[in-house]
């Protein structure tokens, strides 16, 4: 299992995937606003311009945006 923290998800006790209900409504934003229409400069635009940004603040959305688009 990678060692990555991503966006929507927490580890339990056991060390296995648990929703973050919280940021879970980032990435269904995300793929919602893709199956509108919407590119990804302009998905990253517009969260980044609201302030939204990965779970750790420190990285662009855009990875996030990129790990989404790898599971559609």
């Amino acid at each position: 299992m990678s060692r990555i923290k991503k966006l929507g998800y927490d580890k339990d006790e056991e060390g296995d995937l648990i929703i973050n209900e919280k940021q879970s409504k980032i990435i269904r934003r995300i793929y919602k606003d893709y199956l509108d229409g919407k590119g990804s400069n302009r998905i990253v635009r517009e969260l980044e311009d609201e302030g939204v940004s990965n779970w750790n603040a420190k990285h662009s959305i855009l990875s996030t945006l990129i790990i989404a688009y790898k599971k559609l």
